[in-house]
Protein backbone atom coordinates (compact mmCIF):
# COMPACT_ATOMS: atom_id res chain seq x y z
CA UNK A 1 0.00 0.00 0.00
CA UNK A 2 2.86 2.32 0.80
CA UNK A 3 4.28 1.68 -2.63
CA UNK A 4 0.93 2.64 -4.20
CA UNK A 5 0.76 5.88 -2.21
CA UNK A 6 4.38 6.77 -3.00
CA UNK A 7 3.91 6.19 -6.74
CA UNK A 8 0.39 7.66 -6.88
CA UNK A 9 1.42 11.09 -8.25
CA UNK A 10 3.74 9.52 -10.79
CA UNK A 11 1.07 7.00 -11.89
CA UNK A 12 -1.59 9.73 -11.93
CA UNK A 13 0.60 11.92 -14.14
CA UNK A 14 1.26 9.01 -16.52
CA UNK A 15 -2.46 8.17 -16.70
CA UNK A 16 -3.38 11.83 -17.37
CA UNK A 17 -0.77 12.01 -20.16
CA UNK A 18 -2.17 8.82 -21.68
CA UNK A 19 -5.71 10.21 -21.45
CA UNK A 20 -4.51 13.45 -23.09
CA UNK A 21 -2.89 11.39 -25.85
CA UNK A 22 -6.13 9.47 -26.41
CA UNK A 23 -8.13 12.70 -26.49
CA UNK A 24 -5.76 14.15 -29.09
CA UNK A 25 -6.01 11.00 -31.20
CA UNK A 26 -9.82 11.04 -30.94
CA UNK A 27 -9.89 14.70 -32.03
CA UNK A 28 -7.62 13.91 -34.98
CA UNK A 29 -9.85 11.00 -36.06
CA UNK A 30 -12.98 13.17 -35.74
CA UNK A 31 -11.37 15.93 -37.81
CA UNK A 32 -10.40 13.44 -40.52
CA UNK A 33 -13.93 12.02 -40.51
CA UNK A 34 -15.34 15.52 -40.78
CA UNK A 35 -13.04 16.33 -43.69
CA UNK A 36 -14.01 13.07 -45.40
CA UNK A 37 -17.72 13.86 -45.01
CA UNK A 38 -17.19 17.35 -46.39
CA UNK A 39 -15.33 15.91 -49.37
CA UNK A 40 -18.17 13.45 -49.99
CA UNK A 41 -20.66 16.32 -49.90
CA UNK A 42 -18.45 18.29 -52.24
CA UNK A 43 -18.44 15.39 -54.67
CA UNK A 44 -22.19 15.56 -54.94
CA UNK A 45 -21.73 19.32 -55.19
CA UNK A 46 -19.34 18.73 -58.07
CA UNK A 47 -21.94 16.56 -59.76
CA UNK A 48 -24.49 19.30 -59.24
CA UNK A 49 -21.99 21.78 -60.66
CA UNK A 50 -21.46 19.57 -63.71
CA UNK A 51 -25.22 19.38 -64.21
CA UNK A 52 -25.57 23.14 -63.84
CA UNK A 53 -22.68 23.64 -66.24
CA UNK A 54 -24.32 21.32 -68.79
CA UNK A 55 -27.63 23.18 -68.37
CA UNK A 56 -25.88 26.51 -68.81
CA UNK A 57 -24.15 25.23 -71.96
CA UNK A 58 -27.47 23.97 -73.34
CA UNK A 59 -29.17 27.29 -72.62
CA UNK A 60 -26.22 29.14 -74.12
CA UNK A 61 -26.46 27.01 -77.26
CA UNK A 62 -30.20 27.68 -77.42
CA UNK A 63 -29.56 31.42 -77.04
CA UNK A 64 -27.00 31.30 -79.87
CA UNK A 65 -29.45 29.41 -82.07
CA UNK A 66 -32.15 31.96 -81.28
CA UNK A 67 -29.76 34.80 -82.15
CA UNK A 68 -28.84 33.13 -85.45
CA UNK A 69 -32.53 32.64 -86.22
CA UNK A 70 -33.26 36.27 -85.37
CA UNK A 71 -30.42 37.44 -87.61
CA UNK A 72 -31.68 35.26 -90.47
CA UNK A 73 -35.23 36.56 -89.98
CA UNK A 74 -33.98 40.16 -90.02
CA UNK A 75 -32.19 39.51 -93.30
CA UNK A 76 -35.29 37.83 -94.72
CA UNK A 77 -37.41 40.78 -93.53
CA UNK A 78 -35.07 43.23 -95.26
CA UNK A 79 -35.22 41.21 -98.48
CA UNK A 80 -39.02 41.07 -98.39
CA UNK A 81 -39.21 44.80 -97.64
CA UNK A 82 -37.00 45.53 -100.66
CA UNK A 83 -39.09 43.21 -102.82
CA UNK A 84 -42.23 44.98 -101.63
CA UNK A 85 -40.74 48.39 -102.49
CA UNK A 86 -39.70 47.07 -105.90
CA UNK A 87 -43.22 45.77 -106.50
CA UNK A 88 -44.69 49.12 -105.44
CA UNK A 89 -42.31 50.90 -107.81
CA UNK A 90 -43.21 48.46 -110.56
CA UNK A 91 -46.91 49.07 -109.89
CA UNK A 92 -46.36 52.83 -110.12
CA UNK A 93 -44.43 52.37 -113.37
CA UNK A 94 -47.19 50.16 -114.80
CA UNK A 95 -49.79 52.78 -113.80
CA UNK A 96 -47.78 55.49 -115.58
CA UNK A 97 -47.43 53.37 -118.70
CA UNK A 98 -51.14 52.55 -118.60
CA UNK A 99 -51.98 56.24 -118.34
CA UNK A 100 -49.70 57.03 -121.30
CA UNK A 101 -51.23 54.23 -123.36
CA UNK A 102 -54.72 55.44 -122.52
CA UNK A 103 -53.77 59.00 -123.53
CA UNK A 104 -52.41 57.78 -126.82
CA UNK A 105 -55.41 55.67 -127.71
CA UNK A 106 -58.09 58.01 -126.48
Amino acid sequence: MTDYIEKFEQNRKAELEEIQSFETQICDVLQQASKSLMMMNQLSGKEDFKELKADAKFKGDQAQNAKKTLDMLKIEYQKKTEENKNLENLEIAIDKVTIKINLIFL
